[in-house]
């Protein structure tokens, strides 16, 4: 056991508490947010390594990290604008599950029993926070609608586990440095260039954005 390692985990879970509730106080919009959030951390980053750091976004693993990072951070970030910080917070406990699960299926590692126990958990953890006292007293069936589930925080969980899956084959031919300020640098250009669209294009554009979050959210929320 690592205890750098273990430093560098709680240092990180420190800083993502912290994150949401600046996202969860903030007056701002999701892409807004994200935007300012992996800019500053780029920034930050580049400049603890004196500007010298070297990274290249644009191979094909990098896009494809950066897309499911982009797609995480902002689903993540509209659902904290519609659930309560300690909903979010014990729905993130799903994510061991949804890494473990695309771990097998993708790096082909095998599923121990210790693996099978924490999926075990984790769901049940999951049903017990969204239905309370009264997960007990549903059907297997009801358990599983689709309708009655936090649907965005799910998907922003399986983006963020896609990420990281991503970022382990990648950790292969590249250092740990190149795979963080690739991903923190796809995700602003991600979010700036949408930003921007939406700047240029005008109302049309974003009243048809507006619409289809606002029905999105009408059947989720």
């Amino acid at each position: 056991m690592s205890w750098s390692a273990i430093g560098y985990k709680l240092g990180a879970c420190l800083g993502f508490s912290c994150l949401n509730v600046a996202i969860k106080s903030a007056n701002l919009s999701a892409l807004w947010i994200v935007f300012v959030q992996n800019l500053g951390a780029l920034f930050w980053v580049w400049l603890g390594f004196g500007f010298s750091l070297k990274f290249n976004i644009f191979r094909p693993l990098s896009l494809l990290r950066g897309g499911f990072a982009l797609s995480g951070v902002l689903l993540w970030t509209i659902s904290l604008k519609h659930f309560s910080l300690f909903q979010m917070i014990c729905l993130g406990l799903f994510g061991p599950c949804a890494t473990i699960f695309l771990a097998v299926l993708i790096l082909q590692e095998s599923l121990t029993w210790r693996r099978a126990a924490a999926i075990g958990v984790s769901i049940f953890g999951g049903l017990l926070i969204n239905y309370g006292k009264s997960l007990f007293d549903l059907s297997w069936g009801a358990c599983f609608q689709l309708k009655k589930f936090p649907v965005f925080p799910f998907l922003a969980i399986f983006c963020f586990s896609a990420s990281n899956i991503l970022a382990k084959k990648m950790l292969r031919r590249a250092s740990p440095e190149d795979v963080g300020c690739s991903v923190f640098a796809l995700t602003a250009l991600g979010a700036g260039s949408y930003i921007a669209a939406e700047y240029i294009f005008g109302p049309i554009f974003k009243v048809e954005v507006m619409i289809g979050k606002q029905t999105i959210l009408n059947v989720i929320f």
